[in-house]
């Protein structure tokens, strides 16, 4: 639809916006242009990612291990990076853990790379899918609205409280939630 005709239909190009190749992208109506220009991809991701960093990896040791879960599943990663086996690792040498093994599998990589099993590694893996959970938030929210739509509800996910303690702590949801 070229200009003429949506001066005369009264639409605007953020509405309407041109389809094709040399289509400007349309940016939501009431938005400042400063948050547009935020919200552009080339910024928002890396914007996204640090905040990310800064929500869930940054204090990662802050605090032991807590709750009955968050060592039981430290526990199994323990095991699978002493030799406990890798396929059905035993908790403990007692028991066959209840949860799927890839939170598992990610904690004992991590812990690896780092030499020993410590809070740290156990709960990497939380942290780096939830920033994952939000990057994948911005790309799928984007396409069918605006940039900054998509912005403003990955920055909602990253600081809703359950999202950030399930990113924060060793928990096994938090990769269910992201596939």
């Amino acid at each position: 639809m070229d200009e003429q005709a949506r001066v005369e239909t009264g639409e605007s190009a953020a509405v309407a916006p041109e389809v094709g190749a040399g289509a400007a992208i349309a940016h939501g109506p009431g938005y400042p242009r400063w948050f547009a220009a935020f919200a552009a991809p080339r910024v928002a991701l890396p914007v996204l990612a640090v905040f990310g960093l800064l929500l869930f990896i940054v204090n990662l040791v802050g605090y032991p291990l807590y709750t009955k879960g968050e060592p039981r599943e430290a526990v199994t990663v323990y095991d699978i990076v002493h030799g406990g086996g890798v396929i059905l690792p035993m908790r403990a040498g007692v028991e066959i853990p209840s949860k799927p093994l890839m939170m598992h599998w990610l904690g004992a990589l991590a812990s690896l790379a780092a030499g020993r099993v410590h809070e740290w590694t156990v709960r990497l893996p939380s942290g780096l899918l939830a920033i994952a959970g939000i990057l994948i938030c911005y790309l799928y929210v984007r396409p069918p609205f605006y940039d900054e739509a998509a912005t403003l509800a990955a920055l909602i996910l990253g600081t809703t409280l359950q999202y950030r303690q399930a990113g924060t702590g060793r928990r096994v949801e938090l990769r269910r939630a992201m596939l």
